[in-house]
């Protein structure tokens, strides 16, 4: 959840929309289908990196009344909305500057995150969404669907063993708050410096 400029970005999920102001950052809103509870935990998460490490973050911005979301309801949406304004990470993709020593920061990067998941404890309360498949946002069997031709059955093999080696690490290890969907394209590069974006 980063980006630049001085008109504000929005971010939606579940269906959420709307939009922000010059005064703030990136603007997550979230549907009803999304718990509020993991809503709250990604901010007390994103506050603790940022408030206890050099981690360049979208740290998230808090409301008038010390809260770190808002729950915001308007006419003619049927269903309130759950909102968080985070603060800007600078910088382009790294997708857009792919190269060795990048790939480098990258490694630091999940290491430091990593080590800091390990060590940090949460508040009580602190809820994390389960990840025990490779494909979490939707059915493979829809995703397989799509026109792979004759790499479809392979694809779906795939999957499967992906989905049991996945299961079998999460039975044997204990899960380390890390990030979720760490990749080049949720990764800030500014003036050599690495700013992870869009927690899950």
């Amino acid at each position: 959840m980063g980006g630049a400029g001085a008109a504000g970005a929005l971010v939606t999920r579940e269906g959420g929309a709307g939009q922000t102001g010059p005064a703030g950052g990136p603007l997550g809103l979230h549907g009803p289908d999304h718990p509020v509870k993991l809503i709250v935990s990604e901010g007390v998460h994103l506050d603790a990196l940022a408030r206890e490490t050099d981690l360049v973050v979208p740290a998230p911005i808090r409301n008038r009344h010390g809260e770190l979301v808002t729950v915001a309801s308007a006419p003619g949406v049927p269903e309130s909305r759950t909102c968080i304004v985070f603060s800007w990470v600078p910088g382009p993709d790294l997708a857009k500057h792919v190269s060795p020593p990048n790939w480098r920061l990258l490694g630091r990067l999940m290491a430091r995150l990593h080590n800091f998941g390990e060590a940090w404890t949460p508040p009580e309360g602190f809820a994390v969404g389960t990840y025990d498949r490779l494909i979490w946002r939707a059915d493979p069997l829809v995703i397989a669907d799509a026109d792979l031709g004759e790499h479809r059955a392979v694809i779906l093999d795939a999957i499967e063993l992906a989905d049991e080696r996945v299961r079998a690490i999460a039975a044997r290890d204990a899960a380390i708050l890390c990030h979720g969907d760490l990749h080049q394209w949720n990764v800030k590069l500014h003036r050599g410096v690495l700013g992870p974006i869009d927690f899950e």
